[in-house]
């Protein structure tokens, strides 16, 4: 009988359990910091634990839904295709010009700019909507005295000839600018705004994947300036009209489009993370206006500007992005906040961007090139869950 009782109760209890496990889903097996190294979860092997910052409130439930706010500060480099200026090349007296014993290349410099992005999203359920406006200004400048490197010296001088910006030209060869020294300004500004939606889930103990997609906007604005100093010797009567000759060229755009992606945490303990993100982008764009115009240097040309443009061009641009770095998060007042910083380094590709290039290579030298555009640099996070 005795035995009979044991094997009974020990039933009983194991039951008990059983039906309680059942009806209480946050039992201390379900109850692990979401986004943080997964201890116990009370879902079926088939189902991914969710991974989004989860709060509690005052009775250590948790809520349903929360509010986080985002801001980064971006400290990224921009440069891009079809930024050649020019290649050196020697001067005669008579206007006429010869390849040097070595000719260098000329290319617009680029430089690192600091930029912002801020967001704020909101936590329903499992999933999270966030949405984040992007800010950046991209500005670099040149300045170059024409390189005697590999200048044959004597009767010759040494020239930058900046060819491909510069549809009329004088000398020899009818078009492109021969200058003693050339200056430049590049600026780039854009403005990005994402839409998005997704689900961080439990891949693993320590792995996290949130897959994401929604829709991007981007607005983005470019000019690039270039004075070239034209010695007269350049010119066929030695008659200069003007000095500097400019060259003026600006590209607007905008575009819509959807955007998806997946970001990745790999959870090594103490609220540390190794991190990474990529995503694509295809949007409609409509290139409102695509400017050039340029001065002359001769006074034998009566035209006194050189101009072209392109209105209205619609397209489809692609973008891709990623990124890898490093985080850190942790709850806080019994769960009732969080606090996130991230530090990481990305790497943003948008494809055929560079139309002052493309515009002046179709319609005046009949020729083509690559002319991407690329951003990478440092990005360093903070978020709020409240």
């Amino acid at each position: 009988m005795r035995q009979l009782y044991i094997v009974s109760s020990l039933a009983a209890i194991a039951a008990s359990n059983l039906f309680s496990a059942q009806d209480m889903p946050e039992n201390k097996d379900c109850c692990y910091y979401q986004g943080e190294m997964l201890t116990g979860a009370c879902h079926s092997p088939q189902y991914s634990a969710p991974a989004k910052i989860s709060l509690q409130d005052a009775c250590c439930n948790k809520k349903c839904s929360d509010l986080f706010l985002d801001a980064s500060f971006l400290y990224w480099y921009a440069s891009q295709d079809g930024m050649v200026l020019g290649f050196s090349l020697d001067l005669q007296s008579t206007s006429r010009l010869s390849y040097n014993l070595g000719s260098s290349t000329l290319i617009q410099s680029f430089s690192y700019d600091p930029g912002f992005k801020v967001g704020i999203g909101y936590g329903l359920d499992e999933w999270e909507l966030h949405a984040e406006y992007t800010w950046l200004r991209q500005k670099s400048t040149l300045s170059s005295d024409a390189t005697t490197k590999n200048t044959k010296g004597g009767a010759y001088t040494p020239v930058w000839y900046v060819g491909t910006w510069y549809a009329q030209g004088v000398g020899q060869y009818g078009s492109g600018i021969s200058a003693t020294h050339v200056n430049s300004t590049w600026a780039l500004d854009m403005d990005l705004i994402d839409l998005t939606i997704g689900r961080p889930y439990y891949n693993s103990r320590c792995i996290t994947v949130s897959p994401f997609g929604g829709l991007r906007t981007a607005w983005i604005r470019q000019n690039l300036s270039i004075n070239a100093t034209v010695p007269a010797a350049a010119v066929f009567n030695n008659t200069l009209t003007r000095d500097p000759v400019y060259s003026h060229n600006r590209s607007n755009c905008w575009g819509i489009g959807p955007t998806a992606g997946a970001g990745c945490h790999w959870l090594v303990g103490q609220g540390f993370r190794v991190e990474g993100e990529g995503g694509l982008s295809v949007l409609f764009t409509q290139y409102t206006r695509i400017f050039h115009t340029e001065g002359t240097a001769e006074s034998s040309d009566p035209l006194p500007a050189y101009k072209i443009s392109m209105e209205d061009y619609n397209c489809l641009r692609t973008m891709a992005n990623l990124g890898l770095g490093i985080g850190w998060g942790r709850y806080l007042n019994a769960g009732r906040y969080h606090l996130d910083f991230s530090a990481d380094y990305e790497f943003n590709v948008f494809w055929n961007q560079n139309m002052m290039r493309t515009m002046i290579d179709q319609l005046i030298f009949e020729a083509g090139t690559s002319n991407d555009l690329y951003l990478h640099g440092l990005t360093f996070t903070g978020r709020f869950d409240f």
